[in-house]
């Protein structure tokens, strides 16, 4: 059985992340996933996640996660994508809480 964090504890590690790698809420994107088989996850895993900083947490309920997503969007303004668009297998649930941001690409002045 996988563990699942509380609202309180993942809220947390999500604002560690801010203030470790960039407090700008417009840099970051957050939404639902299914888990850590999610196509959005596995994009990040296999794809463009050496260029990227991400993190996904397991909820108690969708419920829990949509109100995570929720605070975070409307505290920092986080950049969030209709998650209406993409087709949740039958039994599961949105209870995955994703939050990523592209790596900043530094250029010599």
């Amino acid at each position: 059985m996988e563990q699942k964090y509380s609202i309180q504890q993942i809220k947390f590690e999500l604002l560690s992340y801010l203030k470790e790698f960039g407090t700008d809420g417009a840099d970051w994107t957050i939404q639902l996933t299914t888990g850590t088989d999610d196509q959005a996850v596995l994009c990040l895993r296999d794809g463009e996640a050496g260029s990227m900083i991400w993190i996904c947490k397991p909820t108690l309920s969708e419920r829990a996660a949509t109100l995570i997503k929720e605070h975070m969007v409307s505290r920092f303004g986080m950049n969030s994508p209709s998650e209406d668009t993409v087709p949740v297998p039958v039994g599961a649930e949105r209870n995955w809480v994703l939050m990523y941001r592209k790596a900043k690409s530094h250029v010599a002045a």
